[in-house]
């Protein structure tokens, strides 16, 4: 099944950037068997402990509008390394919004040998709408005075921020994070991490000790 799979929809697979130009003109809920696969590069998965069932896919450009989060099976970097080239069953998917965010749900992961380097686009909060779903690191940001932890009472907890224009970034963290307790310093760094939107505010998801490494209390 699996070899079968990959050598007839490999070829006809669309890639990320055009399977978001057909999403854009569908509704939550309908199916996406018709469009066979989608191809990408496994961006980002739930090593850290931030990315709970789902994982980030990408075309690795490091253009706008290049990725979509998958939701469905937990996996690490011993299951589904980052930079893996992946073909994704799109037979029984189905295109889901949920708080905004756009998803894929049922949709199979097939895992191929390539793996590659990624690209990390480069971002200011400006840009966030155009990456969503994208592994990207934020630039110059800075904590709200009053940030202490990256979890706080070991509760999923946001960290406000703001860039050098005063534009608003949450970052997001649950218990399970690799970081959760690291202690937050009050200082502008880049933040890294998947971009996601929830009831129209943009939020970000480190993902590991490096993706918050700017902003260590040293």
């Amino acid at each position: 099944m699996y070899c079968w799979f990959l050598s007839r929809s490999s070829s006809r697979a669309i890639t990320v950037k055009e399977l978001n130009a057909k999403l854009a003109t569908m509704n939550a809920g309908d199916a996406l068997g018709e469009l066979i696969a989608v191809k990408g590069y496994v961006a980002a998965n739930n090593e850290g402990g931030n990315f709970y069932q789902l994982i980030s896919l990408v075309d690795n450009t490091g253009e706008a509008n290049t990725g979509i989060i998958i939701k469905g099976s937990d996996y690490t970097e011993k299951d589904l390394p980052v930079g893996t080239k992946v073909i994704v069953s799109l037979k029984y998917a189905k295109y889901d919004i949920n708080n905004d965010l756009p998803q894929l749900r049922m949709a199979t992961i097939f895992p191929t040998q390539e793996k590659v380097t990624m690209k990390v686009p480069q971002i200011t909060v400006s840009q966030a709408g155009d990456y969503v779903g994208q592994y990207v690191t934020v630039k110059n940001l800075t904590p709200a005075a009053n940030s202490t932890t990256w979890v706080v009472n070991k509760k999923t907890t946001s960290v406000n921020f703001t860039d050098d224009a005063e534009l608003p970034m949450v970052a997001r963290t649950t218990n399970h994070a690799v970081f959760a307790n690291e202690a937050i310093a009050i200082k502008k760094a880049d933040l890294s991490g998947i971009m996601e939107i929830y009831k129209g505010g943009y939020q970000i998801f480190p993902n590991s000790m490096e993706d918050v490494a700017g902003f260590k209390v040293e």
